[in-house]
């Protein structure tokens, strides 16, 4: 393997997700009313996982828990989010989007649609199955210890 492909590859993979961040930030500065970029990903993960605590959000956003408990709170003041107590644990709280968060992630999703085939336009359905495979082959060499 000639020796400049990984520094490549990974410089690669860095600059798109730069570009991604980049694009995902000016998007909702046009469009959320004020939510940042890690507020919508907060966002997107507990409307994906309902009763998700801000633990199992640490863990998957990769951030501190200071940093997860700000972005909660902040959620929480805009009406975007709320806590539950567990039924069997009450020092645990389970969130939940509320109705009023609906429509801005609906329109947060469609607009990360768009931006997601621009990103792959031009790119065959073989291309596209060849390059989710060869990033998750990637990321799983990366979280080997």
């Amino acid at each position: 393997m000639n020796r400049s492909f990984p520094e490549h590859i990974f410089d690669a993979i860095g600059d798109i997700q730069r570009s991604i961040r980049s694009r995902h930030h000016q998007l909702s500065r046009e469009h959320s009313d004020g939510i940042a970029g890690m507020e919508f990903k907060a966002l997107r993960f507990i409307a994906a996982t309902p009763g998700a605590t801000q633990k199992d959000l640490v863990e998957r956003s990769g951030r501190d828990k200071g940093q997860i408990a700000r972005i909660i709170s902040n959620l929480k003041k805009q009406g975007l989010v709320v806590g539950i107590a567990d039924e069997k644990d009450r020092r645990i709280t389970r969130l939940q989007v509320t109705d009023q968060c609906a429509p801005l992630l609906a329109g947060f999703e469609q607009l990360n649609r768009q931006m997601a085939e621009q990103a792959v336009a031009g790119l065959t359905d073989d291309e596209c199955q060849t390059l989710l495979s060869l990033l998750g082959k990637v990321g799983a060499n990366l979280k080997q210890e």
